[in-house]
């Protein structure tokens, strides 16, 4: 009797079923991009990027022809993922603002860091064996537990991006990452690339 009261009850008080509204607010996009570009083609890459780019901070300032292909693979892939992510008063105008290689040998890593003011920060793997490191990249909420994680250090919980030859990876350039230690007997060589968007004043 108790029970059927309690029914009534409600029944009474509920004049309609709920209604839901999702707020997606505080979603960070990461990409992972197959860029489709061959196996002959990041052997050439690799061979430019020794003998041309190895000591430059910015290697999109120098004579190397092979990275013309990429180039283009990123400008095409910008376009299909953060275009849509600018406003209208904020018109859309991505610029490689510079890009540098990262020749990790066995045991090398990369601590933790950000890149600072750019608006999209990209990884582009020309080499990149089993067990070379994966790409971590840490939560930008701070200490929120709402998604319980085992991965994580220093009290920062981060999701894995695995790297793979001709893998481009585009992010937000505020989320702070790092990169496993490379475990193989082989480098893993990958370019970074930070993207300014360029206004016209």
């Amino acid at each position: 009797m108790d029970g059927l009261q309690d029914s009534v009850s409600l029944e009474w008080t509920t004049g309609r079923s709920m209604e839901y509204k999702k707020n997606e607010w505080w979603v960070t996009p990461i990409w992972e991009i197959d860029t489709g570009l061959s196996s002959d083609y990041n052997a050439r890459l690799l061979y430019d990027l020794k003998t041309f780019g190895k000591k430059s901070y910015n290697i999109w300032n120098e004579d190397i022809p092979s990275l013309g292909p990429l180039k283009a693979k990123i400008m095409e892939a910008l376009s299909n993922t953060v275009k849509d992510y600018f406003p209208s008063y904020y018109p859309y105008n991505p610029v490689i603002y510079n890009g540098w290689v990262q020749f990790h040998k066995k045991g090398d890593m990369l601590h933790l860091h950000d890149h600072g003011g750019v608006i999209v920060a990209c990884v582009y793997y020309v080499k990149a064996p089993e067990d070379s490191g994966d790409l971590l990249l840490v939560d930008p909420r701070g200490s929120v537990n709402w998604d319980w994680e085992s991965d994580g250090f220093d009290g920062a919980k981060y999701k894995r991006v695995k790297p793979k030859e001709g893998k481009l990876v585009i992010f937000p350039g505020y989320v702070m990452h790092a990169v496993d230690p490379n475990n193989s007997t082989e480098e893993r060589v990958s370019i970074a690339i930070n993207i300014h968007n360029h206004i016209n004043t």
